[in-house]
């Protein structure tokens, strides 16, 4: 599999993003609220999930593309 300097940009980047601003995240973030009101946490660990995000979608359309 080859890999190009795009690819890497755009897993990079976010990653990196990310990474500045976990500091400043609380050490619990909301989720999601429940019908009755409750809120329910992820760890902030969790959110380098979300830097992945674009390079996952930029692969997927990527492959759809082709």
């Amino acid at each position: 599999m080859k890999v190009s300097k795009k690819d890497l940009l755009i897993l990079i980047i976010p990653l990196i993003i990310v990474a500045a601003i976990y500091p400043l995240l609380p050490t619990q973030i909301p989720k999601q609220f429940g019908f009755n009101g409750e809120v329910s946490y992820m760890a902030k660990e969790n959110i380098f999930i979300f830097g992945l995000a674009p390079f996952l979608i930029y692969k997927y359309r990527q492959a759809r593309g082709k």
